[in-house]
């Protein structure tokens, strides 16, 4: 086995390097979150919601179409595989664009959500899926 010692060479990289590298990262993040933030504004939807955990992707699947339950299925492991490529191939469909799109949304997530949001796609509320809680209107109960 190879015998590594850190060299005051090395040393002399290790800050510099990490915050370059750190730094990458961050902006690419950044990116990410602009993005998913501007995909949101798209689809009528507040930014803010994408910094809340759990709720952002109740958000996503309701700009999806999908119902508030595949919450609960993306859970469950190897279902939550397919129940992902259904809800970015109909994030894809619902802003007109193609399947082959939609896969690139899967594989390829960073790049193809910044195109997405920076593109001329548009959100298209007639193409999505009307579930139960969309059908649903309050009584209309007044006190008497």
């Amino acid at each position: 086995m190879m015998n590594m010692q850190l060299t005051p060479e090395m040393a002399r990289w290790i800050v510099p390097v990490s915050i370059f590298i750190g730094g990458i990262i961050l902006s690419l993040w950044v990116i990410y979150i602009g993005s998913l933030w501007l995909i949101f504004h798209k689809a009528g939807r507040s930014g803010w919601l994408i910094f809340i955990p759990i709720v952002n992707i109740l958000v996503l699947l309701r700009i999806a179409g999908r119902p508030m339950w595949y919450l609960l299925l993306l859970l469950i492991p190897l279902v939550n595989i397919i129940v992902a490529i259904m809800i970015w191939l109909d994030l894809a469909r619902i802003f007109g664009k193609s399947t082959l799109f939609g896969l690139g949304l899967l594989f390829f997530n960073w790049i193809f959500v910044v195109i997405l949001a920076f593109g001329q796609a548009e959100y298209q509320h007639d193409l999505r899926k009307k579930s139960k809680v969309d059908e649903f209107k309050p009584l209309n109960i007044r006190p008497t």
